[in-house]
C-alpha cells in the first residue's frame, strides 16, 4: 500500500496538539482511581489538570469531572461528543435527540448552557481540539472538515466520519478524519482523509486495511504529535468468519497494516509516540510503535486486565493512561516508582548463583489497590541478556551462571502498561569454593550422658567461619537437635542416630557444606546390678523422640496466567529426601485432579486467581504444607 498523504501532512516533527495544549507537559492527578461514574463513558478527555468523561445513560447525556467526582446531566440524547477548549476552561458538547444541540460546559464547576445549533441539514459527526481551537467534522451532502477559522473543505461524497485527530500549531496544522466511504454500489471502505492548513491541500484518501483488500469500517484514529505517523483502527465483516480487525500505520513512504487477532475498539498514543495503547474487549495492551510487526499476538505485549469491556481511552501529557469501562468505571495507570535499594550479592554457598532484593516492604499481592510486578534482566559482561522475567516478589534468586563473572542486574516496576526506570546493580559470582576437609565424622560414644564432637579429615583454609548443625533420627522421625561444635547427649536423644553438618563460609569464596555419617542409635550407659536380694530396678522406657521440623519454603508459581499456558510450581529447597505432593486451587477452591507440579490453564479457569499448596513428608519429621501466593486473574 502506497501512502497517499501529501508531503505537507507528514513534514517534520511538530509541536504537540490535540487534547493537551503545546508547552510543558502537565497532567491530571492519577491517584485515587478507579472512579465509578454510574454511566459508561464513550469518550475521555485528558487536559492539563483533569480528566473528563462524556457518555449517555438512560437516553441522557452526561459530563463528569472524573478526578473531582462531580458530574452533570446535559439533557436527552441518543448520541453525544465533546471537545475541550485550548487552555481547558470549557468543553464544547454536541448532543442529538431529535435535533443537534451545542452546549458550553465550564470545566471549573460543570455549569452549562445551550450554545446554538448547527445549520439545518448538517450533522455533527466528530468534535476535536487542535492547537488553536475546537474543530468540527460535519456532514451534509459532503463530509466537511471545519477547523477553527478555516473554511469547510469538501473531503468525500457519501461518507460518514467516526474519529478525527489533529497536530501542529499556528499555520502548519494538519487534520485527519477516519470514517467510511460508500461507492455507487454501496460498497463501504474504511478511509482516512487529511487536510494541511500550511499547504492548503487535501491529501488523497487512504484506504485502510490490507493492500488490495481494505477494511469496511473505521473505529478510531490518532496522530503522532512528534513525527509523521497516523494510526487508524479499522475492521471488516467477513461472510464465513468473525469480524477481523487491524491497525494501519499511514506515514511518509509505504503504509503498513497490522492485523489483530482479537476484536479491538479503541487506540491511544503516548505523548512521545513510542507506545500505542490498544483496547481489546476487557484488556488494554501497550505496543511499541517501532516494533509492531514483532508481535505475533498483541496479547504478548504488556497489558492490564479490567473487569469490564473498555469503552474509551485517553493519555495525558505525562503519559498517564486512563481507561473507561462499560460498568461506569474509569481506571488510571501512571508510571510507578523505580524499585528502591536494589542490592545484589553472590550466593554464599555457590559459584553459579546470586541473590537480589529491593524495597523490602509489602509484596505486590498485598497491594490490592496497586498491584505491581517487577521486570528483571541480567546481562553478562558482553551485554548479552542471560536471564529475564517477571516476578511479584521483591527478591530474586538466579542459578546456572558462570563462576567469577560480573553481571549487571536491572529491575523495573510495572503495573502492566507502564514501567519505571530500571534500578541497576552489579554483582560478581564467586570464582571458587573455600578449601575444606575431605570428610568429617561424629566423635564420641553415642550414649546418654556423653558428649559428641566433630572429627575432620583435613583442615579448613585460614579465615573460614565454620558452623555446625546436629540432626537426629529414629528411623521414622527426625530433625535438627542442636548446633555448635559439640552435642551433649540426654535422655531425649535415646534411640536416635546422630549426624552433623559442617558449614564453612568465607567472604571471598563460595561456602562448603559437609555431612557426616550417622552414628549408631543412642543408648543408655551400661548399669551394674549390686548383689542384693531385692528385686532389680526396672529402667523406665526410653522417651519418644521429638519429631523433626522440615525445612519448608513458601512455593512460587512461574508462567503466564493465560488460558492455554502452563503454570509451574517451584517448591524451593526442602529438607533432603522430602517427598513432595502438589494441590492446585482456583480462588482458594481445590481444582479436582490438579496434583502435579504443573497446571495447564483451561477456559474454565479464566478470571480466577491460581495458587498451589506443596506438602512435604519425610520419616522422622512432622508433615508440612506451604501455600503459594495467588497469581493475577487468568486471562484468555
Amino acid at each position: 500500500m502506497k501512502s497517499q498523504l501529501t508531503g505537507g501532512l507528514v513534514a517534520a516533527a511538530l509541536l504537540g496538539a490535540g487534547l493537551v495544549c503545546p508547552g510543558a507537559a502537565v497532567a491530571a492527578d492519577p491517584s485515587g482511581y478507579p472512579h465509578d461514574l454510574g454511566f459508561a463513558p464513550s469518550k475521555l478527555i485528558a487536559t492539563d489538570d483533569a480528566v473528563y468523561a462524556i457518555g449517555i445513560d438512560d437516553d441522557t447525556a452526561y459530563v463528569a469531572d472524573v478526578g473531582a467526582g462531580t458530574q452533570v446531566a446535559i439533557g436527552p440524547a441518543f448520541s453525544v461528543d465533546a471537545a475541550v477548549e485550548p487552555g481547558g476552561s470549557g468543553l464544547k458538547v454536541v448532543t442529538f435527540d431529535d435535533d443537534y444541540h451545542y452546549w458550553h460546559v465550564a470545566t471549573d464547576d460543570l455549569q452549562f448552557e445551550e450554545d446554538g445549533e448547527p445549520q439545518e441539514g448538517t450533522s455533527v459527526e466528530v468534535l476535536g481540539t487542535d492547537s488553536v481551537g475546537i474543530y468540527e467534522v460535519l456532514s451534509g451532502e459532503t463530509l466537511d472538515l471545519d477547523p477553527w477559522g478555516v473554511a469547510p473543505v469538501s473531503l468525500a461524497e457519501s461518507a460518514t466520519a467516526t474519529a478525527a485527530d489533529a497536530r501542529g500549531a499556528g499555520e502548519v496544522r494538519s487534520w485527519y478524519v477516519a470514517g467510511t466511504q460508500w461507492n455507487e454500489d454501496e460498497i463501504s471502505t474504511a478511509t482516512l482523509w487529511s487536510y494541511s492548513e500550511g499547504s492548503g491541500t487535501e491529501g488523497a484518501p487512504v484506504a485502510l486495511g490490507a493492500e488490495g483488500n481494505p477494511d469496511e469500517y473505521t473505529l478510531d484514529v490518532v496522530a503522532d504529535q512528534t513525527g509523521g505517523a497516523v494510526y487508524a483502527l479499522s475492521f471488516r465483516d467477513n461472510d464465513d468468519a468473525p469480524q477481523s480487525y487491524g491497525v494501519t500505520v499511514v506515514q511518509e513512504g509505504p503504509d503498513t497494516y497490522f492485523p489483530l487477532r482479537y476484536r479491538a475498539q479503541q487506540i491511544a498514543l503516548s505523548p512521545d509516540g513510542e507506545t500505542l495503547y490498544l483496547a481489546q474487549s476487557d484488556s488494554v495492551f501497550a505496543l511499541e510503535t517501532d516494533r509492531l510487526a514483532d508481535y505475533e499476538d498483541e496479547t504478548d505485549a504488556p497489558g492490564v486486565y479490567l473487569d469490564a469491556s473498555v469503552t474509551a481511552l485517553a493519555v495525558d501529557g505525562d503519559g498517564d493512561v486512563f481507561a473507561a469501562t462499560d460498568d461506569g468505571a474509569v481506571n488510571a495507570f501512571s508510571t510507578p516508582a523505580a524499585p528502591a535499594d536494589l542490592s545484589a550479592a553472590p550466593d554464599t554457598m555457590s559459584t553459579t548463583a546470586l541473590f537480589a532484593s529491593w524495597d523490602e516492604g509489602l509484596y505486590s499481592w498485598e497491594r490490592e489497590e496497586d498491584p505491581i510486578r517487577y521486570v528483571y534482566s541480567v546481562r553478562n559482561p558482553d551485554d548479552v541478556v542471560v536471564a529475564s522475567g517477571t516476578t511479584s516478589d521483591q527478591n530474586l534468586y538466579l542459578e546456572d551462571l558462570q563462576p567469577g563473572t560480573t553481571y549487571t542486574i536491572q529491575v523495573a516496576a510495572s503495573n502492566g502498561l507502564l514501567a519505571s526506570e530500571p534500578a541497576t546493580d552489579q554483582v560478581t559470582t564467586h570464582g571458587r569454593y573455600v578449601s575444606a576437609p575431605s570428610a568429617i565424622a561424629v566423635q564420641g560414644s553415642p550414649t546418654v550422658g556423653s558428649q559428641l564432637s566433630v572429627a575432620s579429615t583435613g583442615a579448613w583454609e585460614a579465615g573460614t567461619v565454620v558452623s555446625y548443625e546436629w540432626y537426629g533420627s529414629n528411623g521414622e522421625m527426625g530433625g535438627a537437635i542442636g548446633s555448635g561444635p559439640t552435642l551433649p547427649l540426654t535422655a531425649d536423644h535415646l534411640g536416635m542416630s546422630i549426624s552433623v553438618l559442617a558449614i564453612g563460609t568465607k567472604a571471598d569464596a563460595a561456602g562448603v557444606t559437609i555431612s557426616s555419617p550417622a552414628t549408631a542409635a543412642v543408648s543408655n550407659p551400661p548399669t551394674t546390678t549390686p548383689p542384693t536380694t531385692t528385686p532389680p530396678v526396672t529402667s523406665p522406657p526410653p522417651a519418644a523422640a521429638t519429631p523433626g521440623k522440615l525445612t519448608a519454603p513458601k512455593p512460587k508459581i512461574t508462567g503466564k496466567a493465560k488460558v492455554g499456558k502452563t503454570l509451574t510450581a517451584k517448591a524451593g529447597s526442602w529438607t533432603a529426601g522430602t517427598k513432595l505432593t502438589y494441590a492446585w486451587s482456583a480462588n482458594g477452591k481445590r481444582i479436582k485432579g490438579a496434583d502435579d507440579s504443573k497446571l495447564k490453564l483451561t477456559k474454565a479457569l479464566k478470571g480466577k486467581k491460581i495458587s498451589v499448596a506443596v506438602t512435604g513428608t519425610l520419616a522422622g519429621y512432622t508433615k508440612a504444607t506451604k501455600t503459594s501466593a495467588q497469581t493475577g486473574k487468568v486471562r484468555r
